[in-house]
């Protein structure tokens, strides 16, 4: 089912355009969709165990928002949380401006740009910026963690139950 679910639909074009992104240093098999964003370790773990830093954390987030009905179609916005993820080392500037860049980038990528028939009836997209670094993370965990909230807006025939 989840090839006619338009939720899993938009996390899996996030994944494929900045897999297409060519972000230096970030490789194709650190952009990763989870069912929700963290930084557990276990879930960060490759087939081996290994974790690769810098990563990308791509995960539903909040709550859909669902706009005025017209004839057949609902607009219905689905939110998807970007995470970057990087060892922060405890070094204020270290790979601060590469990972500021890579941010810089995924907003130009995603504000108010349309993706087509990667998901049926997306008009576009916009972005919706969060903390530019979690004080918290780099403090307790050492990880650099910038996030992002990509919403694809969307207008959805109406299915029947």
């Amino acid at each position: 089912m989840s090839s006619e679910c338009l939720h899993y639909k938009c996390l899996t074009n996030t994944q494929s355009v900045i897999q297409g992104m060519d972000l230096t240093g970030i490789a194709d098999s650190s952009v990763r969709i989870l069912s929700v964003p963290t930084n557990r370790k276990a879930d960060l773990a490759d087939a081996d165990r290994q974790i690769t830093y810098p990563c990308v954390l791509i995960a539903p987030y909040g709550s859909e928002t669902i706009g005025g009905p017209e004839a057949q179609t609902d607009d219905i916005t689905y939110p998807v949380m970007v995470a970057l993820i990087d060892q922060a080392n405890q070094a204020q500037t270290t790979n601060l401006a590469r990972n500021l860049y890579w941010r810089e980038r995924l907003i130009d990528k995603f504000q108010y740009n349309a993706f087509g028939d990667a998901i049926a009836g997306n008009n576009q997209t916009t972005v919706q910026p969060l903390a530019v670094v979690d004080p918290a993370q780099f403090i307790e965990k050492d990880l650099w963690v910038s996030g992002l909230l990509v919403n694809y807006d969307v207008v959805q025939q109406r299915r029947t139950a």
